[in-house]
């Protein structure tokens, strides 16, 4: 179960490149005062490993280590709203993405994403879910 919901280096590069090698939330400007502005980048789960979510493209984005820890920790109040806004942009990559569809189920049902870019081919099945990457 612990090796589902690690990132593999294929889902980890994915990330990296379509995040453009920086944190979703600087890039809009949210609550900069915490922002480490340093680098240290790190893939946050959309879905947390705490609640079974599948170490995929489909379930990281790239946070810096202050958002990071402000979505984590959930010490401001902050947390409701940092995770509708991870789940909007996975909704806008990913059409038909769900944190359902993320998340490990033993017996769940196929679930098959398509990427908002470009052509598409089948990357690879995980316990009944199937992914589809945009080819860039």
């Amino acid at each position: 179960m612990a090796r589902q919901t690690e990132f593999t280096a294929k889902a980890r590069k994915a990330i990296h490149k379509r995040d453009q090698e920086s944190c979703f939330f600087c890039r809009r400007g949210y609550h900069m005062e915490n922002a480490c502005r340093y680098g240290g980048l790190q893939i946050m789960h959309v879905v947390p490993r705490s609640q079974m979510g599948l170490g995929v493209e489909q379930n990281g984005v790239l946070g810096c280590i202050g958002h990071h820890g402000l979505l984590d920790n959930g010490n401001r109040g902050l947390r409701g709203e940092m995770q509708a806004m991870l789940e909007d942009y996975m909704q806008d990559m990913y059409p038909g993405w769900s944190r359902e569809a993320v998340t490990y189920s033993k017996y769940g049902e196929k679930q098959v994403f398509e990427t908002a870019r470009g052509s598409r081919d089948v990357s690879g099945s995980m316990d009944g879910i199937l992914f589809l990457e945009g080819n860039t």
